[in-house]
């Protein structure tokens, strides 16, 4: 199982929301030595610049940025006077559903995230419009939109981890791969979709996924023959075909390698 790091990914959902602010720009404001000992805190710099001190550093936060600090830390901050930053926050709690899951997610905390994309503004005006309002299930819209926040954090603090050329090319090939899961391309039929040479791609593609082709396949396969066999609609000879596998005791085997148990004792979960 170790062969798949796919199996490991974030896991948690938000439990919980204190409280949504927006903040007009304010030449006075300013923050000395705090931490929320209940919250996790993001905070979206909407306008102008602000002053962080944290970690013995000093940090400048523009427009654009987001901010993302763990329970219990303590940091300070002052607008910038001549150019008064605005910014919307959150503070929420999360649970964790597998076992070491907080310490990665926690790993990412007490950061400045620089975003080049707008996509974190119109979440940021909904959560807060949601929140004002608190129509009809508005906690749910809220955490739903503070769980899509942190998707994106973790994207991007992953992504800008990953320095690899061709990225585009290997994503659109992954894609592909994804849309077509029952199939099973070969390693020259990959690199030539790329335009680069076998071992080439072999080595870039690894770099992103952190696995080779042939077991990012694999990986597809049983991820998906998992959600099909939970379906309760396809027993374990229908889920082997549906993936693209012709041989059933050769399917079982890789499902049993990769997630632990037989297909048909999953099935039974």
């Amino acid at each position: 199982m170790a062969d798949y790091p796919l199996l490991n990914d974030y896991n948690f959902i938000v439990s919980n929301i204190g409280y949504v602010i927006e903040r007009e720009p304010n030449t006075e404001w300013s923050i000395t030595n705090m931490a929320n000992h209940d919250y996790f805190i993001l905070a979206y710099a909407t306008h102008g610049n602000a002053h962080y001190d944290f970690n013995n550093l000093e940090y400048t936060v523009s427009k654009g940025d987001l901010i993302f600090f763990s329970k219990g830390f303590v940091h300070s901050a002052s607008s910038c006077p001549s150019s008064p930053w605005a910014f919307s926050s959150v503070a929420f709690d999360l649970v964790f559903i597998e076992p070491g899951e907080k310490e990665k997610f926690i790993s990412l905390a007490n950061n400045i995230i620089s975003f080049s994309s707008n996509e974190l503004l119109p979440l940021f005006s909904e959560l807060n419009h949601s929140w004002m309002g608190k129509g009809p299930g508005y906690l749910i819209q809220c955490r739903s939109i503070v769980m899509q926040i942190l998707y994106l954090l973790i994207k991007e603090m992953n992504s800008s981890l990953i320095h690899v050329p061709y990225t585009n090319v290997i994503n659109d090939i992954i894609n592909m791969m994804q849309s077509n899961y029952s199939k099973t391309y070969s390693i020259e039929e990959l690199a030539n979709m790329s335009e680069l040479s076998q071992s080439y791609f072999r080595k870039l593609f690894k770099q992103i996924t952190g696995l080779t082709p042939l077991k990012y396949q694999s990986q597809l396969k049983i991820n998906k023959a998992k959600d099909l066999l939970l379906s309760g609609e396809y027993n374990v000879s229908e889920t082997a075909v549906n993936v693209g596998f012709d041989n059933i005791y050769y399917f079982s085997r890789m499902f049993k390698n990769i997630v632990g148990i037989s297909p048909s004792v999953y099935m039974k979960k």
